[in-house]
């Protein structure tokens, strides 16, 4: 038998000789079918991507630039392949939900921003499904939209909670949480490399914003769109300093700011969102509510 650490070697040989296969799906065959749950459930887990194969043979098929290149490692039982394909599944949605339960617990300090994460997230998917991106790009944008403000929990609550408009003083305080954002997703990289731009959401399109002053191509895409979802939110909810807009108002309002503080594109793509029935204050309430009863059975596993 062979030990992990040829088995990784194994793993690596594989990829220089296919480099057109996915990492997870090499590392399966690599360390084998019937012992890599474990590992190949963390990889797919951290990589936020589910299996891309439905019968077991397919894992037979490096899924490259040649699509007619095969690799023979013996046959797979379904059962160890469903094995592999429930543990991945488990793990992601452990994961997710660790990170939905950071973004509410930040959330609940503040009675204001109660399920803000989640609604910026669901703003932020309509918004990169409107323009174009695939499953997998939304799927990152919508994460980004979770954790967008999860350097707020460095932010002292008598400024969160606050009753009132913030002083310059505090503003300037509240104004690091981007930073602090930024320091807590360095524990890990993976995800910080993936979602992480979606903490540059108070930057904007003019060089106006914080904390770099970038200007309009320089904001990471996944920075713009979560910027408009951010204030698209901010509009529609009741806070200590203003009432709610309606969703109408507040569209007119992003439009009326594209090109200044938001990204035109993605000011044009949740207008497209509003016109399919997509966005609406039932389907925001909706979206918010599932994936806090999906936490709960998460954490009851």
């Amino acid at each position: 038998m062979r030990t992990l650490a040829q088995d990784l070697k194994h793993g690596a040989r594989l990829l220089r000789a296919n480099p057109g296969a996915t990492a997870a799906a090499v590392l399966a065959l690599a360390l084998g079918i019937g012992g890599c749950t474990a590992i190949f459930s963390v990889v797919n887990a951290v990589l936020l991507r589910p299996l891309p194969y439905e019968r077991p043979e397919e894992i037979l098929h490096v899924w490259g630039s040649d699509p007619s290149r095969k690799l023979d490692f013996g046959p797979i039982s379904r059962q160890r392949f469903e094995q592999i394909r429930q543990a991945a599944t488990r793990n992601k949605e452990l994961f997710l939900g660790s990170i939905r339960m950071l973004a509410n617990a930040i959330d609940e300090k503040d009675p204001y921003t109660r399920g803000h994460s989640e609604r910026v997230a669901f703003y932020s998917a309509l918004i990169a499904k409107h323009m174009g991106m695939s499953s997998e790009e939304v799927e990152r944008v919508h994460l980004s939209g979770i954790i967008h403000d999860v350097g707020k929990i460095g932010i002292e609550d008598k400024i969160l909670r606050k009753p009132a408009a913030l002083t310059d003083d505090e503003y300037e305080i509240m104004k690091q949480h981007p930073r602090k954002g930024e320091k807590i997703l360095e524990a890990v990289p993976l995800l910080k490399e993936m979602a992480g731009a979606g903490l540059m959401h108070h930057e904007n399109v003019d060089g106006s914003g914080y904390p770099d002053g970038l200007k309009g191509s320089d904001i990471p895409l996944l920075g713009r769109i979560v910027s408009v979802a951010d204030a698209f939110d901010a509009m529609t909810t009741d806070r200590p300093y203003s009432k709610a807009m309606t969703f109408e108002a507040s569209l007119a309002r992003l439009r009326f700011l594209a090109g200044k503080k938001f990204d035109p594109d993605c000011v044009t793509a949740i207008e497209k969102a509003a016109a399919a029935g997509e966005l609406t204050p039932a389907r925001a309430r909706r979206a918010s509510v599932a994936a806090r009863q999906a936490d709960v059975a998460v954490a009851s596993r």
